[in-house]
C-alpha cells in the first residue's frame, strides 16, 4: 500500500434464507429457487431495517416462493463471499419447515421455484458452499 492511501471501504451486506423441507407423498423434498438460468439455490434475501435474521428468512421465503415456514431451532450456517468488487456479503441459512402456501415465484427476482427430491436438489446446486450447508442441514434434521 502506498503511504498516505487508505484501504478501500468494503460495503457489507447481510441476507438470510432457509433450506425448507417438506414431505410430499412419503418423500422428503427441498425447496429450490432459480434466480437466473442454470443457477438454483435456496430462497434468501436482504435484511430490512429492524428485522431479526429469522424474520428476514421467513419473509424472504414467502416473498420469493409463496411458501410459509417456521424456523427450526439449533441450525444456523453462513456463507460469506464477494458478489462484486467492494462488497462483502454474508448469507445466513436456517432450516425451515413447510407451514402452508402454494408455489408462486416472485417473478421480479425468481425465474422458477420447485420442490425437489434430495438427490436432484444436490445435483442442481451451483455453489459448493450451498451444497455443504445443504448436507449439514440434512444431517441436523435427522
Amino acid at each position: 500500500m502506498v503511504p498516505g492511501m487508505t484501504r478501500p471501504v468494503m460495503e457489507i451486506e447481510r441476507s438470510c434464507g432457509a433450506i425448507v423441507f417438506r414431505e410430499i407423498e412419503g418423500e422428503t423434498r427441498v425447496l429450490l429457487v432459480q434466480h437466473k438460468p442454470g443457477h438454483w439455490s435456496f430462497p434468501k434475501g436482504h435484511k430490512e431495517q429492524g428485522e431479526s435474521d429469522h424474520e428476514t428468512a421467513i419473509r424472504e421465503v414467502y416473498e420469493e416462493t409463496g411458501v410459509r415456514i417456521a424456523i427450526l431451532p439449533g441450525f444456523e450456517r453462513s456463507s460469506t463471499y464477494s458478489p462484486r468488487p467492494g462488497v462483502l456479503k454474508t448469507v445466513v441459512f436456517f432450516i425451515g419447515t413447510y407451514r402452508g402456501g402454494t408455489l408462486e415465484p416472485q417473478l421480479s427476482e425468481v425465474r422458477a421455484v420447485r420442490w425437489m427430491g434430495l438427490d436432484e436438489a444436490a445435483g442442481m446446486l451451483v455453489f459448493d458452499k450451498d451444497l455443504a450447508i445443504f448436507s449439514e442441514a440434512l444431517a441436523c434434521r435427522g
